[in-house]
């Protein structure tokens, strides 16, 4: 055991040396480090599935039931509130006018629904 905290110690150094290391996460299972440079769908597939020590298939299909739920959710108009994380909530954009920049002129932009996520105040002091 520590020979791989010391192994992984070793990597996280090397890795600020090169200003690649941005994000981190101690994977549980297998006692090494996840480095990614930014986060994604896919990134989110690695740390499932290295979390659930399950494959790359079966995280996949989690990352994209909870995202279909989503979706599905909101298309219905209703709301997800997921403790800790936020709220997803359908609001109604009302009808304005607006002004083409190119052209100066005057446009009618129709009401529509649009998606809006509130953090909630566990994620606001996380990322202060």
């Amino acid at each position: 055991m520590r020979y791989i905290l010391i192994l992984s110690y070793r990597l996280l150094k090397a890795y600020e040396e090169i200003n690649k290391f941005i994000f981190w996460y101690r994977c549980p299972r297998k006692h090494d480090i996840i480095t990614l440079t930014h986060m994604n769908k896919a990134g989110l597939v690695e740390v499932v599935n290295a979390t659930l020590g399950t494959t790359k298939v079966q995280a996949e299909a989690v990352v994209d039931t909870m995202i279909d739920t989503i979706i599905s959710t909101l298309s219905k108009g209703d709301e997800v509130a997921i403790a800790g994380l936020g709220k997803f909530v359908v609001k109604q954009r009302k009808a304005r006018d607006a002004r083409n920049p190119k052209t100066g002129e005057t446009v009618k932009v129709p009401a529509t629904k649009v998606p809006k996520f509130s953090a909630a105040k566990a994620l606001k002091d996380a990322v202060k």
